[in-house]
């Protein structure tokens, strides 16, 4: 076993760094969690680079790896698909177009920033374990990578994934079937704005997704027959201080190290503290700088666009409108550890690069997409968010943000509260929203952007209370926010019950509802599952798992057994459904091997609750749901897991998997993991993949909770530690607290911090090395 104390850097004392001009106090607290004290915004972001760096390095490096397509030269074969469509989306060539394009002032911390990653590169700090494993040694940092770390966070997040499902779908399931192939809509989609507002779901006519059905089905090779995050706001007046209070949690797949780590970073212009990411100066996502918080929850607008191309033979032109335009090729070489380099061969027309198909056979697919499309200027709003003053200035503060769409909901001292889509939506046609179009006819084009002042917002609700958990954000009807793949609203309905009755009251409040667990799909398949007869002959495990759910309260519980047996049934359900509809032989289908690949059970796992609801047996090929039970209770009481004998919180317990576990499993990087309740349909959303088992794949990488005004009675935890390093005492420390639906305190006041401190270190500059 590798001695992983000896790759730690030190965290106390007195340490002479290169490139800074004055003292920098770094205090630690009983979570390991930096407080930051510079005399300078010059040399704060020196000194959250090397923080960032002391704790986070391998983090921050392999992050930008995988952003530029060079991953798989740390983790082999298995990033080369991930790699490829990197340079085929050319992150790197974007990453520095919009550095050069940043303000004055934007360069500057992001240079500085960069500064303090390489003086802790090149300082007498051990690197991290995993450097030794590997051989190799970090490259400097350069001040785009920061860039192409915060682009590849949120890369393709969205509804690029239910376009290419639906697309692969179409030939199987037909035109008349494609659109059940979608988010359940809860029976009514519950709007942010305005909030506590019903609305239904706009379904897309054959006549309007005639051209893009006949531009697949003649892509169609001859043979061919789904994380969400929470946050909420009271108002003064619906407080209990007199208050506002702001909380929330963002939910994403878990990945060794944590993409959010907590800082508090303070200088003579701004005094901030929140969730940092790896790589990235400021506080993008979630923080408060004394006057303002914020946070974010994935807004779903669609920032996407795939389009059917033609091409002529050799792919040397593409068909657009009445002419053969010439199509763009280039080549790129991938080097993979263990094995040889491969060649990528890229094609790109005026809408974006082919992401799936062959071009040299007459069709693919091509991508274009806000996040890559022209110049963002997103990073020149993250100097601005450290000066704002109220929830205006704030909002005014996010004009030109566009690398990923987000509800930015916000409260201040003053006791206002908001909600904006913080994201540059461009003008094309609502068809676009549902199914690749067609390339070549010219009617999908972008027309412009919505101006930033018409994008949705909402200050001081009637009510005073404001929402989001990835829900619909306006009406349907509305002609410009493409928004076809939004989450389901049974999040959003429940925060609100919980609020109405009473809950989160207060910052310390909040932890009952970040804590809850019932489903309301449990109870729509329980449910349902009462309303049949049991099936003929059902005895034994089928008769027991039946009990087990029919007496059940939907509760997705650590200790429940029915909630075990709960999801082996809806797992069973699902794999029936995908069986006879046909949709099961998807898979491995080009339009869903678009890295990281699309599992048709997965998708089928989201449209369930509402074929149930509308007891639409349209996709069931000729059976009832009666039949289909039958078949998924004696599939799932069969199962060897979870359907009798396990808790949910054992069989749902994750595995924490440091991305270079794979290949050396014995050094000792994974951190450990308790058993988890909830699931993705719960406010406590810890989710699976249907498809790989019941153990949890994604949920709250952070939980917090802000108490405007009175700062130091705010609240946060992050589900393993502040530290990337493997064998750090702050590694896995936070994981028993998040486990529980615990927080710690997120202490603002630099006297009680410097109270509390378990370690303080004091950056001094140095002469040149």
């Amino acid at each position: 076993m590798i001695d992983l104390a000896a790759y730690l850097p030190q965290l106390d004392g007195e340490l002479a760094v290169p490139g800074l001009r004055a003292p920098v106090t770094i205090r630690r607290d009983a979570q390991g969690v930096p407080h930051i004290q510079a005399a300078t915004a010059h040399d704060a972001w020196f000194a959250l680079g090397f923080v960032h760096a002391q704790d986070r390095l391998f983090q921050m490096d392999l992050t930008r790896r995988r952003a530029t397509g060079r991953a798989a030269e740390f983790l082999g074969a298995a990033a080369f698909e991930q790699d490829a469509l990197a340079r085929r989306l050319g992150v790197e060539r974007v990453s520095r177009r919009d550095y050069a394009a940043a303000a004055a002032a934007t360069r500057m911390m992001l240079d500085r920033y960069a500064e303090g990653v390489n003086a802790l590169i090149d300082g007498a700090t051990p690197l991290p374990v995993e450097y030794a494993l590997l051989d190799e040694v970090p490259e400097r940092w350069e001040g785009w990578h920061s860039i192409a770390v915060m682009r590849r966070l949120g890369l393709l997040m969205g509804s690029v994934w239910f376009k290419l499902w639906r697309a692969a779908a179409l030939p199987v399931v037909g035109a008349e079937l494609v659109a059940k192939l979608r988010y359940d809509d809860g029976g009514q989609d519950a709007l942010i704005i305005p909030p506590g507002v019903d609305a239904t779901r706009w379904t897309a006519t054959l006549a309007e997704l005639a051209p893009s059905i006949a531009a697949l089905l003649s892509a169609a090779a001859p043979d061919a027959a789904g994380g969400g995050s929470n946050n909420w706001a009271l108002g003064p007046e619906r407080s209990a201080t007199g208050r506002p209070v702001l909380a929330g949690d963002p939910h994403r797949v878990f990945e060794i190290p944590n993409m959010y780590a907590q800082h508090h970073v303070a200088c003579d212009e701004f005094d901030a503290i929140g969730l940092t990411v790896p790589g990235v100066p400021a506080f993008p996502h979630f923080a408060h700088n004394g006057r303002v918080a914020w946070c974010v929850t994935h807004a779903f607008m669609d920032l996407f666009d795939l389009f059917v191309e033609r091409f002529d033979a050799g792919a040397v032109h593409y068909r657009f409108r009445d002419a053969w335009l010439p199509a763009t090729h280039r080549q790129e070489t991938i080097a993979i550890r263990g094995a040889a380099p491969r060649m990528v061969e890229i094609v790109e027309t005026h809408h974006g690069a082919v992401i799936a198909g062959d071009p040299a056979l007459g069709t693919a697919l091509t991508l274009r997409t806000v996040q890559t499309a022209e110049t963002d200027f997103s990073f020149d709003c993250l100097p601005r968010l450290l000066q704002a003053s109220s929830v205006e200035a704030l909002y005014e503060a996010t004009r030109g943000w566009g690398l990923i769409d987000h509800n930015l909901v916000a409260a201040d001292t003053a006791g206002h509260i908001g909600q904006l889509v913080r994201a540059t939506m461009p003008r094309r046609p609502r068809a676009n929203g549902w199914l690749p179009v067609p390339g070549w006819t010219g009617a999908h084009e972008w027309k412009g952007w919505i101006p930033f002042d018409a994008m949705p917002r909402v200050i001081d609700p009637p009510g005073g209370v404001i929402v989001t958990a990835n829900n619909r954000v306006v009406a349907d009807d509305h002609p410009d926010y493409l928004c076809t793949d939004c989450h389901p609203p049974y999040r959003a309905r429940r925060i609100a019950e919980l609020i109405a009755g009473g809950a989160s009251a207060t910052a310390a409040g909040a932890a009952a509802v970040h804590a809850d667990v019932l489903s309301p799909n449990a109870l729509l398949v329980r449910d349902r599952l009462a309303a049949m007869p049991a099936p003929a002959g059902s005895a034994g495990p089928v008769a027991a798992l039946r009990s087990l759910v029919l007496d059940w309260d939907g509760r997705m519980a650590v200790g429940s057994l029915a909630a075990a047996g709960y999801i082996a049934l809806r797992r069973a359900l699902v794999g029936v459904l995908a069986e006879r509809s046909g949709l099961a032989g998807l898979a491995g289908h080009p339009y869903l091997s678009v890295a990281p690949g699309i599992v048709p059970q997965n998708q089928l796992w989201w449209c369930l609750p509402k074929l149930l609801r509308d007891d639409d047996t349209t996709l069931l090929g000729g059976w009832s749901w009666e039949q289909a039970f039958g078949e998924a209770l004696n599939r799932a009481a069969a199962a060897p897991i979870g359907t009798m004998s396990e808790t949910w919180g054992e069989v749902h317990r994750p595995r924490f998997s440091h991305p270079l576990s794979t290949l050396f499993p014995k050094a000792g990087l994974d951190p450990p993991a308790l058993p988890l309740g909830g699931d993705g349909d719960t406010v406590q959303a810890i989710g699976l993949l249907p498809s790989a088992g019941p153990a949890a794949t994604y949920g709250a990488l952070a939980r917090y909770a802000f108490d405007v005004g009175d700062w130091d009675n705010s609240l946060w935890a992050v589900f393993h530690g502040v530290s990337g390093r493997p064998g750090s005492l702050h590694y896995a420390d936070q994981n028993p607290l998040w486990s529980d639906c615990r927080m710690a305190p997120m202490r603002y006041s630099w006297d009680l911090i410097a109270q509390e401190a378990t370690a303080t270190q004091t950056l001094l500059p140095g002469a040149p090395a």
